[in-house]
């Protein structure tokens, strides 16, 4: 009985990530709260329809800029969310809520400005599938394919681009870069993340529409339990170069690592830590510092003494020998 009510319980520990699953999915969705006002108050779907259907860019540009405008948080909440998920998948949560603002105010401005870029290319590739699914015209299908394939590749970088700026520390360009690479690189593992994002969907549509309303929670974590096994070789490849001080030339060399447990003591040129430690965690890396320290120094000075014992015997035994001599 006292297992049953054991927190340790592999039971009630599904049970706790899967609230801190379901409470991320709340977090996020505030982020669509300024998007959702406006929606339900233009009349929803309908009025969004009717511009698309009125085939007027000057209206479907204004729809796209208050779009942008409405739904920019979307870019940290989404990295803030996968900050947090790939810490339940790992075992490493601690206060979700602290932990998921920590990114979110630490990745505003990256996460905003990815966000409108990503949203922007796909508001134009959306308009122009729409378009050219529309008209008769000869050059119609080659164009659609075109732009098809260009989806393709858009959808295939979604799925790398959040989770990469949550772990790693560098420019917007580089960022975006490194989601590129990855999307082709692991290719295979990009279709599967493609292929749970339609599945979610498809399920809220046929199955229930409780997928549609945790479809974030649902997609986010389960791609998270993939990114773990993505970036941990290249993290762990990182550090190493890190710490031994070499530099490399592959996509992997140039992506700075910034996001990890680093001693406050690391030394010149380490990567710097932006994870939150509580004190309790603060003082054990000190500690365990100062004690790698100081077994450094007792085994440079028992190197030391003896390499002067060893030292003080070759002169003895020299002076015997000339004594003999």
């Amino acid at each position: 009985m006292d297992r049953i009510f054991n927190l340790e319980n592999p039971f009630w520990n599904f049970l706790g990530k899967l609230w801190d699953v379901v409470w991320l999915t709340l977090l996020w969705y505030l982020s669509l709260v300024p998007a959702l006002v406006v929606f339900f108050v233009a009349g929803s779907t309908e009025a969004i329809i009717s511009v698309l259907q009125s085939g007027s860019v000057p209206a479907y540009v204004m729809l796209s800029f208050l779009i942008l405008a409405l739904t920019f948080p979307v870019g940290p909440s989404t990295t803030a969310f996968f900050y947090v998920s790939q810490k339940i998948v790992q075992d490493e949560e601690g206060y979700v809520t602290k932990q998921y603002f920590h990114s979110f105010k630490m990745n505003f401005k990256q996460g905003s400005v990815i966000w409108l870029l990503m949203l922007g290319i796909g508001l134009l590739l959306g308009f122009n599938f729409y378009f050219y699914t529309h008209i008769e015209a000869a050059y119609g299908k080659p164009l659609l394919l075109v732009i098809f394939f260009c989806l393709w590749i858009y959808l295939m970088i979604m799925q790398y681009i959040f989770p990469v700026l949550s772990k790693f520390d560098n420019t917007i360009r580089r960022n975006i870069t490194f989601a590129i690479l990855l999307s082709i690189q692991k290719l295979g593992w990009t279709l599967l993340m493609i292929a749970i994002f339609i599945l979610v969907f498809v399920a809220g549509l046929y199955v229930s529409a409780l997928f549609i309303i945790f479809a974030p929670g649902i997609i986010f974590t389960l791609d998270s339990l993939i990114i773990v096994h993505i970036f941990k070789p290249i993290i762990e490849e990182q550090m190493g170069k890190d710490e031994a001080g070499k530099e490399g030339s592959g996509p992997e060399d140039w992506i700075e690592y910034n996001k990890s447990v680093v001693p406050p003591m690391a030394p010149e040129g380490a990567p710097v830590s932006k994870e939150e430690l509580i004190p309790e965690q603060m003082d054990k890396i000190v500690e365990a510092r100062k004690e790698e320290l100081e077994n450094a120094e007792a085994a440079g000075a028992a190197e030391a003494s003896g390499a002067t014992e060893a030292a003080e015997a070759t002169g003895v035994a020299e002076s015997a020998k000339e004594d003999q001599q």
